[in-house]
């Protein structure tokens, strides 16, 4: 199971991906973290779009401020018609406020703390088993809700 985490935050002072970053790599899983604090130019798409491609993650995560609810918006609209097979998770602070704006653009919302909910649901993503377990996760299945209950 291999993670991409993108951030599109202005600065590196993204300590939340940090840390799932390490927690999965602590847990014998790949993760990476790609940082666009700019991006906009049909180029930018393009470069992303490649390095996409030659990582071939499982999943890719954004952790999501509301300052930047429209820029991981717009780079997940992006990603998904360039990558279809790969599902998009949004985390932070966004999300765990307001997941029903974010379930539009995202496959998955994780709300709340995160640090054993992404190896909840790393282990359910690799062994291809349901999501309902996974606390925090917000998802749309057969056209409904799914909102599991918060972490500890």
């Amino acid at each position: 199971m291999k993670f991409l985490f993108i951030s599109v935050q202005k600065t590196m002072d993204v300590i939340g991906v940090k840390c799932l970053h390490y927690q999965l790599i602590a847990n014998s899983f790949k993760s990476s973290i790609l940082f666009v604090p700019e991006f906009g130019e049909d180029d930018s798409f393009e470069e992303i779009g490649k390095f996409v491609d030659d990582m071939n993650p499982d999943i890719i995560g954004f952790s999501v401020m509301t300052i930047d609810f429209n820029p991981a918006a717009l780079l997940t609209g992006y990603l998904k018609k360039h990558s279809p097979d790969i599902p998009v998770i949004w985390g932070g602070h966004h999300p765990t406020v307001a997941p029903e704006t974010c379930v539009e653009h995202a496959d998955f919302v994780l709300m709340g703390e995160a640090d054993e909910a992404i190896l909840d649901l790393a282990n359910a993503l690799e062994k291809k088993q349901g999501l309902e377990n996974v606390p925090g996760l917000y998802f749309i299945k057969n056209g409904e809700i799914i909102k599991n209950n918060l972490p500890p």
